[in-house]
């Protein structure tokens, strides 16, 4: 991959192309590549806040025969604002994919609330809803989701609840949450899915 970012002022940017051949250790771009490309600014000065950015986010997807790399999203893209103040923080996000294939196309809402219980110690609340315009729009992660195989469907609802415990920050932390899930509007054998889903983790970044 190749990755140039920066900040101008307020405003950040970042620009990637990932190469597709992923089984090389230097990939090849043969098999196509993916396209990342980001926006942000930076205005928390302006409400006063601990935190406040807004990050606009898209990415291109292209592929071929020699591509090591499987999506059903060919364009993608989400805006979102991450705002913090004192014990209290919020990220709220929209997106939409387009389906490649004959995958359809996707639309996504996520609120995200926060709250700093000690400052080492903080509780989420997350709720996502999706909706497809086909029924295989939507598709469960088997990492993410306590189900056995690939459901689809057209419409998604989940809710998380958990506590995130920071070591060193955002660099390193312990997670731990229980989230239900709900898809529906799908056909065929694997389709429509809800459940509950217990995790716990441990997150680090540098």
């Amino acid at each position: 991959a190749v990755t140039v970012y920066g900040k101008i002022n307020n405003f950040g940017y970042l620009v990637s192309a990932i190469s597709n051949d992923v089984d090389r250790e230097f990939g090849e771009f043969k098999g196509g590549a993916s396209y990342l490309g980001e926006v942000s600014y930076d205005f928390k000065d302006c409400l006063g806040a601990d935190k406040a950015v807004w990050v606009l986010d898209y990415m291109h997807v292209e592929s071929n025969s020699r591509s090591d790399v499987f999506t059903t999203v060919a364009n993608a893209a989400a805006t979102y604002v991450d705002f913090k103040k004192g014990p209290y923080g919020v990220v709220g996000q929209v997106g939409y994919a387009d389906g490649s294939d004959t995958h359809g196309d996707f639309y996504q809402v996520m609120v995200m609330p926060t709250y700093d219980i000690t400052k080492k110690l903080q509780a989420v609340f997350r709720y996502q809803y999706g909706h497809g315009d086909e029924s295989n729009s939507i598709a469960t992660i088997n990492r993410q989701d306590s189900t056995v195989g690939k459901f689809t469907g057209d419409e998604y609802n989940a809710a998380y609840l958990g506590l995130n415990y920071f070591i060193y920050g955002n660099k390193a932390r312990l997670m731990a949450g229980t989230e239900y899930f709900d898809l529906s509007g799908g056909t065929g054998a694997k389709a429509d899915n809800s459940g509950w889903t217990t995790m716990v983790g441990f997150r680090i970044f540098w």
